[in-house]
């Protein structure tokens, strides 16, 4: 007799990480991948759904017809420069859209796990752990501050998830992420400019995808969770082993020693110390080279979309 799977809807499918979500976790869910574009069919077997998050209609209609058990909210506007010029839109996408997801779940019982960042933190402290206060430095920053107080203000029970930079290969067609522009520039023998003044700690995308689907099925996981590696970089060491373990001269990632004219202000040291996920699983956090190893990997997954090789 085959168990019944939960029915879990992702909001925010289309993106890097809603895509990575889809494509993994038919296996454990009934997965009903939800986003602004139109319905086509689902080319991983999943369920689509169109929802806009901005629209009040479209997301109870979504729930009615849905009924989820869970609900992982990827969605956002996380265009750093586009929210500092238009505050107004990331506030209604980021904020209030949250706020109505958040409200549709309690009211049915849904569980939620809400996406959030580590640019809730200005990083002049050099590492955050899960009770740290948001210090945001910019626009993006802020509204997601806002957004995780408004959800644990009507959601108390629902999972917040901070990390900070992802790594992978796009499992969704026209999407790209930090792997795929370092990989396409380093192996076009161009070189690279970072920032030197950043550091961060990442994660590779199949391992945070799983991290969310454990903790959006776990009851007892409130409040906020950070997910990283256990030890940081600066971002140009970071980039430079990730074009070696691509097969190419760490030489091509050059230092940039400020950022361009008419960029937002970014966070310098934003290093989320994970603290409440270890103590959950019993199991430590990685270190950057397992997760650069494992996100260099993931080019040469399966793909439910064909992506391979090159």
């Amino acid at each position: 007799m085959s168990v019944k799977k939960p029915k879990l809807l992702v909001i925010g499918a289309s993106g890097f990480i809603g895509g990575w979500l889809s494509a993994v976790g038919r296996d454990r869910f009934e997965l009903i991948e939800a986003s602004r574009r139109p319905t086509t069919p689902g080319p991983r077997g999943n369920r689509q759904l169109q929802l806009d998050i901005t629209n009040s209609d479209s997301v109870q209609a979504a729930f009615e017809d849905v009924q989820p058990d869970g609900v992982i909210l990827a969605a956002a506007l996380a265009d750093v420069e586009r929210c500092e010029r238009e505050p107004a839109l990331a506030e209604e996408i980021n904020v209030t859209g949250a706020q109505r997801v958040a409200r549709e779940c309690r009211g049915r019982g849904a569980r939620l796990l809400y996406t959030s960042t580590d640019a809730v933190f200005d990083g002049a402290l050099g590492g955050y752990d899960e009770d740290a206060q948001p210090t945001p430095p910019n626009e993006y920053g802020r509204s997601k501050a806002r957004a995780e107080a408004a959800i644990r203000e009507i959601l108390p029970s629902a999972a917040i998830v901070r990390y900070s930079m992802v790594l992978g290969f796009p499992r969704s067609a026209g999407v790209s992420n930090h792997l795929d522009r370092i990989a396409a520039t380093v192996r076009a023998g161009q070189t690279i400019s970072v920032p030197i003044a950043e550091s961060r700690n990442p994660i590779d995308a199949p391992t945070l995808a799983g991290l969310l689907f454990d903790l959006v099925t776990n009851q007892d996981a409130s409040g906020v969770f950070h997910i990283g590696s256990r030890d940081k970089l600066p971002r140009v060491e970071l980039v430079r082993k990730i074009a070696i373990a691509l097969g190419c001269p760490g030489s091509l990632v050059e230092p940039l020693p400020a950022l361009p004219p008419g960029k937002a202000k970014r966070s310098a040291d934003s290093f989320l110390i994970c603290r409440r996920l270890p103590e959950l699983t019993g199991q430590p956090m990685a270190t950057i080279d397992e997760i650069v190893a494992r996100a260099v990997a993931t080019e040469h997954s399966p793909s439910p979309l064909g992506r391979g090789p090159g």
